[in-house]
């Protein structure tokens, strides 16, 4: 097994003040979709009623379509704003799963976009909790890569073989200085 030192980098964490997720510009996904479902229907209630006979059924549907408009983007744009917030919170260091902090429950693209922020919070409490056995002195642990660009548990891997190996040296030091 060999390993490889990382690259020196200087690296500046951001803090929770200095954090903030950008907030939307221009058109949001739920515009978008509401414009999307609720055009056709009002245009066909423009068209008759520029014609000059606008029935109550096409009112009922340009009603009908604005309120499904509303639920669908809600439906799709709620999911993602609770994960932006999460993403925001892990972005700053805060693994915690807060009580009472809404569960997003998905399936398709957002399910599997909620399942990989889990798994990225998962990730990083995994290495959260090994580097605080680490500093609690606990040199055994041994860290297992996800892959071969797992930078990070390699770093992890890199200092505890490091630190393995520091200790060894002030021992052997140590045990030569009480031997003279």
């Amino acid at each position: 097994m060999t390993i490889r030192r990382l690259p020196h980098v200087e690296v500046t964490l951001p803090r929770r003040q200095d954090f903030r997720p950008s907030k939307p510009r221009n058109w949001t996904i739920r515009t978008r979709l509401i414009i999307a479902a609720f055009c056709p229907a009002a245009l066909i209630a423009i068209l008759e009623f520029v014609q000059g006979h606008p029935s109550p059924l096409t009112l009922l549907v340009v009603a009908g379509a604005a309120v499904t408009a509303i639920v669908v983007a809600r439906s799709v744009t709620r999911p993602i704003e609770i994960l932006i917030g999460e993403a925001s919170r892990v972005a700053t260091g805060d693994l915690s799963e807060k009580e009472g902090h809404a569960v997003v429950k998905a399936s398709g693209e957002l399910g599997r976009l909620v399942e990989a922020f889990a798994g990225i919070r998962m990730y990083m409490e995994e290495l959260a909790a090994l580097a605080d056995r680490v500093a609690a002195g606990d040199l055994t642990r041994e860290v297992q890569t996800r892959s071969e660009q797992d930078s990070l548990a390699q770093a992890f891997r890199y200092m505890i073989t490091r630190l393995r190996k520091m200790v060894t040296q002030l021992t052997e030091a140590a045990t030569s200085m009480a031997e003279t």
